[in-house]
């Protein structure tokens, strides 16, 4: 029974298949969408039910900026954020909502939604919710390097100081532990950027579904198998 193993403790994934859906299915890429931020609504609430303190959702990546995918996946992650239902979610189980990659770069819709949902949940501290848009986790790699690199330059580290402790330090993830499951949905058996520095040691599921098609009784079963 699932309710005799202990949760994981951070579960990520990633929302592939959604554009192949739509055109499997003959439906606009928005509707397509629309399901999919009502399966991350049904997930989040299962997050509380089997008390997992962090789940990740890998939205966005640069390469899908500016394209109609990327357009349709952010029009409606903007509407999920703004929902009431979704809102009243975040503050009934005091869930901190977190926006990881370069997300101010985004149109200003979704900054304006983003900027919001981090207010009113910044205090919160039960749960917490990562979304991952405009995300690269190499870029994310990189910009820790840059920082680092800053620190060695003002005399502030020496360079025989930098451990992987260092490097976790400065990441965007820093205050996240790593992940313990990722699933990976998709007709790929392939692995991504999604926490890349975080990800050795993760227990990774290929689901062998479109995000579309990925159900509660899926997400509770992949967990179970853990």
């Amino acid at each position: 029974m699932l309710e005799s193993r202990t949760p994981p403790k951070h579960v990520a994934m990633d929302l592939e298949g959604v554009a192949k859906w739509a055109e499997q299915h003959q439906v606009p890429l928005q509707e397509a969408y629309q399901l999919s931020f009502h399966h991350i609504y049904a997930f989040i609430e299962h997050q509380a039910m089997l008390n997992v303190p962090v789940i990740t959702f890998f939205v966005t990546s640069p390469s899908m900026r500016g394209t109609l995918q990327g357009d349709a996946v952010l029009a409606e992650l903007v509407d999920f954020l703004n929902n009431n239902t979704t809102r009243e979610l975040f503050s009934h189980h005091k869930m901190k909502v977190t926006v990881l990659g370069k997300w101010y770069d985004l149109p200003q819709p979704v900054v304006e939604a983003v900027r919001r949902v981090s207010e009113e949940t910044r205090a919160y501290d039960s749960f917490f919710v990562n979304f991952c848009l405009n995300y690269d986790g190499q870029e994310e790699i990189v910009d820790a390097c840059k920082v680092i690199a800053r620190l060695v330059k003002l005399s502030k580290i020496d360079p025989d100081m930098i451990t992987k402790d260092v490097m976790k330090e400065n990441l965007a993830t820093s205050y996240f532990i790593p992940p313990d499951i990722i699933i990976r949905n998709g007709a790929r058996q392939m692995t991504t950027s999604l926490l890349l520095w975080d990800s050795p040691g993760a227990y990774i599921i290929f689901s062998g579904k479109l995000f579309p098609e990925l159900s509660v009784a899926d997400f509770l079963g992949m967990i179970q198998r853990r």
